[in-house]
């Protein structure tokens, strides 16, 4: 009857920790969300005291001809969002870019593998990579304008060039960053080269991979509008130098202002599509 009790007594005492291992567990994602909360709360008040110190401002003593102002720049978003003008650019400079983003992506993790897995090849190709990766992207706009004329295609090449180099350089960086005893570990138990990449290279490269992804869209944003404005008659660098030639700041702020929430939109989706894909790759590691 002692036994039993003590069994009884020690279930009790395992139930009563786990109980309290649970309680600290939802204590700390309440304060997780309270930080969390806290910190959306501060961008919003950051965001509202620029926006309110740039309205005042040029209603006071700052010309709304050069600075515009955030009122002006919310009617002019809606005008041209009802109207359908801002939606069927945007919906030019996007393809470019998303088109552009992909072939540089593709390139570029490719090359970044290729090298990783042949030393003697990475070394001969680097000070080659070097010099184009150093290389003013804007300089070779003129350059694609001879080549591929003012076409949307000349934009998709401007994007691709502006994204393929640093998600290259990503990739190489973090299938390269591997814990070489792993790699010691699996030929010791004569693993190939295929598994040794599928358990230990890629897994240490994909974070590297969207970590450049987050970073090279912008940059594909960035190479598709440049494009527009050396030479287009469509898409949101259009209406930039439209607006800019026609002295219009409101416009120029529109236009800038929608290409920053298109890369902020899309940036959360990149962080998104990661967590799960990091996930994914955690499971299918530990088959």
């Amino acid at each position: 009857m002692t036994l039993q009790n003590a069994d009884v007594h020690v279930w009790s005492g395992q139930e009563a920790e786990d109980a309290s291992g649970a309680a600290l567990l939802a204590q700390e994602k309440a304060g997780r969300r309270r930080k969390r909360g806290q910190i959306i709360a501060s961008r919003l008040l950051v965001l509202v005291a620029i926006l309110g110190a740039w309205e005042i401002s040029s209603r006071t003593f700052v010309d709304p001809f050069a600075a515009s102002m955030p009122s002006l720049i919310f009617d002019r978003f809606l005008e041209w969002l009802t109207d359908g003008f801002l939606l069927g650019n945007l919906a030019v400079t996007l393809m470019e870019s998303v088109v552009g983003f992909a072939i540089g992506a593709v390139i570029g993790i490719s090359l970044g593998l290729a090298l990783s897995f042949n030393d003697a090849a990475s070394k001969v190709c680097a000070p080659y990579i070097n010099a184009l990766y150093a290389l003013p992207k804007v300089t070779l706009g003129p350059l694609f304008v001879i080549w591929f004329g003012i076409a949307i295609k000349m934009k998709i090449v401007m994007a691709a060039v502006f994204v393929v180099f640093l998600i290259f350089y990503n990739t190489w960086s973090g299938a390269r960053d591997v814990d070489q005893g792993l790699v010691d570990s699996l030929r010791l138990m004569n693993a190939n080269k295929r598994e040794i990449a599928r358990k230990v290279v890629l897994p240490s490269a994909l974070v590297w991979v969207f970590n450049g992804l987050r970073v090279s869209f912008p940059l594909a944003l960035m190479g598709a509008t440049i494009g527009e404005i050396i030479a287009s008659k469509r898409g949101i660098g259009f209406i930039v130098t439209d607006s800019a030639a026609q002295f219009d700041t409101t416009g120029v702020f529109t236009a800038i202002f929608t290409l920053m929430f298109v890369a902020v939109a899309v940036d959360r989706i990149i962080v998104l599509t990661q967590a799960h894909a990091l996930k994914w790759d955690e499971a299918s590691s530990a088959l």
